[in-house]
């Protein structure tokens, strides 16, 4: 790894605040027999090393070096990114760099940002990510680490908010995530609170349930339902669609159908018709998401007289017209016959709003 890297320039390693200095030019290799602070590493990850030097490059035997120097990070980072800044390929010298800081944050996650952050705008990024990453096996230093970032740089913070949502949530941290997320008080938090909530309930439905039912804030309630119902529609639509039926009528229980229903009928329009039929009564709160699952292009492309079916059933009438309209329009894209049929045979269309939709709709041939 390195051994071959001639007199190619590589990235430097970027000055911080710290003592670490990370010599690392092309060709010279670093076998860290001992860390930092002259504790002897033992003779295993040398060997190790200068074994994977050696072999034939393949994506296995990369990755293994990925791992290596994640796991040697920890306890010396300043050897670990030597050897990974040492190597002449860029992008695996990117991978491993980060692998590295993904392993430093795991111990020192400020430590491990702040080198980050002098690097290069362009490297900036997927740097901090893997600094996340890191830190986010301890959630609580995590979540700490995200607001410093957040204070100190103000114009970044939406990203960096982000970058640690996303990073506790795929460590299965997400309680700390929504709190993090509901604690904010910038302009972010709303956002932040909605993929936090939208990411526990994909994968945790009950548990996020029970801490969206802790929160009292009408604001935060709002944004974490959204977040919720579309997760947890994603991944198990008919769940939701037992939980909505239960919610009295009102916003939230449109909200959690109008998710329920979009997710549905795009995987399975013939199961999510049948459920819609057998346990749904048209009502106004409802018709907001069936208008979205009727217009859906999908839909109308693959199963247009389901989606015209939808439409038709929508209470409120201006509504229902102009459902039928925009679903009539995507269909004669497809089959301009079949559009006019049905057209000519609306009951739920006035002769004016068949005239009205134009492209030759109310003429056959």
């Amino acid at each position: 790894w390195g051994r071959h890297a001639g007199s190619r320039p590589i990235l430097e390693a970027p000055q911080v605040k710290s003592a670490e200095s990370l010599p690392a030019r092309a060709g010279q290799i670093v076998v860290p027999h001992q860390n930092a602070q002259g504790q002897s590493l033992g003779r295993s990850f040398a060997g190790q090393w200068e074994d994977w030097q050696s072999r034939p490059r393949t994506p296995a035997t990369e990755r293994d070096a990925e791992q290596a120097l994640q796991d040697l990070a920890r306890r010396d980072p300043v050897r670990a990114m030597a050897l990974a800044l040492s190597e002449a390929n860029g992008m695996l010298r990117e991978r491993l760099r980060n692998a590295v800081l993904k392993g430093w944050a795991a111990s020192s996650p400020e430590k491990a940002a702040d080198w980050a952050l002098a690097l290069p705008s362009a490297d900036r990024r997927p740097a901090l990510v893997a600094v996340f990453s890191g830190a986010a096996g301890r959630p609580a230093e995590a979540a700490l680490l995200g607001k410093k970032l957040c204070t100190q740089i103000p114009a970044e913070a939406g990203d960096y908010g982000q970058l640690l949502i996303s990073a506790l949530t795929e460590s299965g941290a997400y309680e700390t995530a929504a709190d993090f997320a509901q604690e904010d008080e910038s302009e972010h938090g709303p956002a932040w609170l909605n993929a936090a909530y939208y990411q526990w309930a994909m994968r945790q439905p009950e548990s996020a349930l029970k801490a969206f039912g802790g929160i009292s804030d009408p604001a935060a309630r709002s944004h974490a339902f959204l977040g919720l119902t579309a997760g947890w529609a994603e991944a198990n639509p008919a769940a939701v669609a037992s939980y909505a039926l239960n919610l009295p009528a009102g916003s939230d229980r449109a909200e959690a159908l109008g998710q329920m229903l979009s997710q549905w009928a795009t995987r399975d329009p013939l199961t999510a018709s049948e459920w819609m039929l057998k346990n749904l009564n048209p009502s106004t709160d409802l018709d907001g998401g069936v208008a979205a699952v009727a217009s859906l292009p999908s839909l109308v492309s693959q199963r247009p007289e389901i989606a015209v079916g939808w439409a038709e059933s929508i209470a409120d009438p201006a509504l229902r017209v102009s459902t039928l309209t925009t679903v009539a329009r995507l269909w004669s894209q497809r089959d301009l016959d079949g559009a006019r049929r049905y057209v000519r045979s609306a009951s739920a269309l006035s002769i004016e709003e068949k005239e009205a939709l134009g492209l030759g709709l109310t003429t056959g041939p």
